[in-house]
């Protein structure tokens, strides 16, 4: 008679699995256990694989980075966490549009350097929406550029589970020419639970925002256009008037110096020109005063649960935001 000894199934540092007799391979079983598991991406119509047997560059972040600091723009958490993506944003608040480029710009043409955004599969386009040209000297014509936003604000990064980056050339193929700087891959979380149970979690943050850095002002000179009256000096009128021909269609300061003077210059009570001339003096602080501080609040509510057969999750999300620039506020709601 023969007696069949135990046998184990171990896993060793390679991925390879073995089957060994327990008395002879006790020891051994103890030093070839596993101790990381690989990590696994997504990739194109949501594949999962893992990372070391990719061709190609791919970084990934997890929902705790957008977690732990809530941005006005979710695509802001991504910065300093993956090598070589640049994003570029308008400054405008919860929704101004966010240009992402992956390792810089591959074509002259501005408009075509964008990395593409993929929402569980789902290509997204990138295209602002807005109204008006950007022009020099904002304010002084009536096209003027407003900042919609585009589709990266339509995602809640609350329901963000992971953002994948693709870069390369090998990464383009997988979605042909739309992918040619790179793709960002997003996953939503899908309510998969280990335990089975209704899980509801919330969400709550704050945020602030201020001006970062203010120019150097000088007080010496104000507005003009170094150009001078019957005297052979230089004034100011803001529109023609008995000094001369108007100089106030300018926003240089190659005016005449504060030096006491009385223009004709604009008075807020006619919404116009003044009917007397007024003293000629510098307004310190006039743009600092103008700006306020921002303040973004943020709530989310989400409830998951799932069993053998199926899964879900639903999540409510309220933001409330009065921008930096008076009266210039949004409030909008995310339900998914």
């Amino acid at each position: 008679m023969r007696k069949r000894t135990q046998q184990i199934i171990f896993l060793t540092t390679l991925g390879f699995v073995g089957i060994s007799p327990l008395q002879a391979q006790s020891k051994k079983a103890k030093l070839d256990t596993v101790k990381s598991i690989d990590e696994v991406v997504v990739t194109a119509l949501g594949i999962k694989r893992q990372d070391k047997s990719l061709g190609y560059v791919v970084e990934k972040v997890t929902s705790e980075e957008f977690e732990k600091t809530q941005n006005n723009n979710w695509a802001q958490a991504l910065e300093g966490k993956v090598a070589g993506l640049k994003i570029q944003t308008a400054g405008a608040g919860p929704l101004g549009s966010a240009k992402i480029t992956l390792r810089g710009s591959i074509s002259m043409n501005l408009d075509n350097n964008e990395a593409l955004i993929v929402v569980d599969g789902v290509p997204l386009g990138g295209t602002n929406t807005g109204t008006g040209n950007a022009a020099y000297g904002a304010g002084t014509g009536g096209d003027l550029p407003v900042d919609y936003g585009n589709n990266f604000n339509s995602i809640n990064p609350d329901d963000i589970e992971s953002v994948t980056v693709l870069k390369g050339a090998t990464a383009s193929a997988l979605y042909g020419s739309r992918g040619a700087n790179g793709a960002i891959m997003i996953t939503t979380k899908s309510g998969k639970s280990k335990s089975g149970k209704i899980k509801v979690t919330f969400n709550s943050s704050t945020s602030f925002d201020t001006v970062l850095k203010w120019p150097d002002w000088q007080y010496e000179y104000g507005q003009g256009t170094l150009t001078k009256n019957t005297a052979g000096q230089f004034y100011y009128s803001y529109g023609a008037s008995p000094d001369g021909v108007s100089t106030g269609g300018t926003s240089s300061a190659f005016g005449p110096k504060f030096d006491g003077q009385y223009y004709f210059q604009y008075d807020p009570s006619v919404e116009g020109q003044s009917l007397t001339r007024q003293l000629w003096r510098p307004y310190k602080n006039n743009v600092k005063d103008f700006w306020g501080v921002g303040t973004t609040f943020s709530n989310t509510i989400g409830i998951e649960s799932s069993n053998d057969k199926t899964s879900f999750r639903t999540s409510l999300s309220y933001v409330k935001n009065n921008w930096m620039m008076p009266n210039t506020f949004v409030d909008y709601c995310f339900l998914e």
